[in-house]
């Protein structure tokens, strides 16, 4: 388990939110150790209620989400470049499984939707079986229409639309996106960040993780002066 923590702590999702900070953390949470850096600084990924636990997160669905998230920002990139689409929507759909294994303590169960083979085949791909139902209606559907819808589907996030007084007595309109917990709040970050966020693979140790730069190269300054040594030493021998 990872941490325990008083019932009465709330969410800090407005200082999460700020700059990406919890994001860029949560994607560097590679291992337990550091997974249980990211809860003790941000708390727990889900809403915590009355009659639920409040003291515990469980490491296994920690990873599990984290693994989710990694894989809506290889799509995202995927579908910003055009490379690589078809490895990042199987890595989506593994991430599911794996989501739904640690949550429910088995594999998902085999949808039974009546698609056409068109359809069936973008849900083999990795598309989500009631994002395929929605082109039903569509004679031709790609893989990239389908994942971008799939992806959207991922990060949509309920608003709340009101009408209230602005500081000088206008009447104004607002519309608030809902982000009642952490795992809300780091989708938000994402999705809000669109051309921001990029999945890279460490050169040092191969850890996938979120970056804010597309040239990153390194998940830890530790990789990056690890490598460094490594190739110093080879040039060492090598002469």
């Amino acid at each position: 388990m990872i941490a325990n923590f008083a019932a009465a702590r709330r969410y800090p999702l407005r200082d999460a939110v700020d700059g990406g900070r919890a994001l860029k953390q949560f994607g560097e949470a590679a291992d337990d150790d550091r997974a249980q850096a990211f809860t003790e600084a941000w708390g727990f990924l889900h809403n915590r209620y009355e009659d639920g636990r409040a003291d515990r997160y469980p490491l296994r669905l920690f990873h599990a989400k984290r693994q989710h998230l990694l894989a809506l920002t290889q799509l995202m990139n995927a579908l910003r470049t055009g490379r690589h689409l078809e490895d990042a929507v199987a890595a989506l759909k593994e991430a599911r499984a794996t989501v739904h294994h640690a949550t429910w303590g088995g594999p998902p169960r085999d949808d039974r939707l009546p698609l056409r083979p068109e359809l069936r085949a973008l849900v083999e791909a990795g598309i989500a079986p009631l994002v395929a139902a929605a082109f039903v209606e569509r004679t031709r559907v790609t893989l990239p229409e389908a994942a971008a819808q799939d992806l959207a589907s991922e990060l949509n996030i309920q608003h709340q639309f009101s009408i209230v007084r602005n500081g000088r007595g206008r009447w104004i309109t607002e519309d608030t996106p809902v982000v009642d917990c952490l795992d809300m709040a780091l989708r938000w970050t994402l999705r809000a960040g669109f051309g921001r966020w990029h999945y890279r693979i460490c050169e040092s140790c191969g850890t996938p993780w979120i970056a804010g730069r597309s040239d990153s190269r390194f998940c830890t300054e530790r990789c990056g002066t690890r490598l460094r040594v490594r190739r110093f030493r080879q040039a060492e021998r090598s002469e």
